[in-house]
């Protein structure tokens, strides 16, 4: 089992970490623990870097997404896989955002970055 370290862009709903990217399948984070796609959804996608992160976060909130994202340092562990899949569609590694990494299981470990204003 090959584990990395990297940083998983999540959105902060009513306490649950949830994918930030939402649909049918979304998937509840949990601290210290791993966590895998829905069945016919996946892999997850974490960034390689925190700065990529949170580019991703200023692009999306300069598109109109204001919800509160929050960055965690997280452990995945490498899929196989270079293409996403829900039962509708794939999308190919290519039209993901750079430094998009595809895991099939990610443990959040720490918040390092949040939008919410405290």
């Amino acid at each position: 089992m090959n584990i990395f370290y990297f940083y998983k862009v999540v959105r902060l709903v009513d306490q649950d970490l949830q994918s930030c990217m939402g649909g049918s399948g979304y998937i509840k984070y949990l601290v210290n623990k791993f966590v895998s796609p829905r069945k016919g959804y996946g892999p997850l996608c974490v960034f390689s870097t925190l700065a990529l992160a949170e580019k991703f976060i200023r692009t999306n909130r300069a598109n109109g997404y204001f919800e509160v994202l929050q960055i965690y340092s997280c452990q995945i562990i490498k899929s196989e896989l270079d293409v996403i899949w829900n039962p509708l569609h794939r999308i190919e590694k290519v039209e993901l955002p750079k430094g998009t990494i595809l895991a099939s299981s990610v443990k959040l470990r720490e918040c390092v970055y949040t939008t919410k204003e405290t």
